[in-house]
């Protein structure tokens, strides 16, 4: 039987594993959320991709309110939510 179709919310996207991990999914028939704070990364991470099955947005996970933002037009667009991966990485000075 197929996998009915899933969600995934990702964070850090526009490099790195994000970006690795947003494409696997992808690929993989998933519907996508990918989210950075770098916005013009993050589209060119997901050139190409079929906007029915994926929603790239700008996210700084610093910001409580942001978050809110992204969850709801995630929602919006997809319904559930299934798996987030938090893959966004914050550096702060010592």
């Amino acid at each position: 039987l197929p996998m009915p179709v899933q969600t995934v919310f990702l964070t850090g996207c526009a490099q790195g594993i994000g970006r690795h991990l947003a494409g696997a999914f992808y690929q993989r028939g998933w519907q996508v959320v990918a989210t950075d704070r770098d916005h013009e990364a993050l589209q060119h991470a997901g050139a190409g991709w079929d906007p029915t099955r994926s929603l790239l947005l700008h996210l700084d996970v610093r910001h409580p309110d942001a978050w809110e933002t992204a969850v709801a037009a995630a929602q919006q667009q997809f319904g559930a939510l299934h798996v987030l991966i938090n893959n966004a990485g914050v550096i702060v000075p010592e």
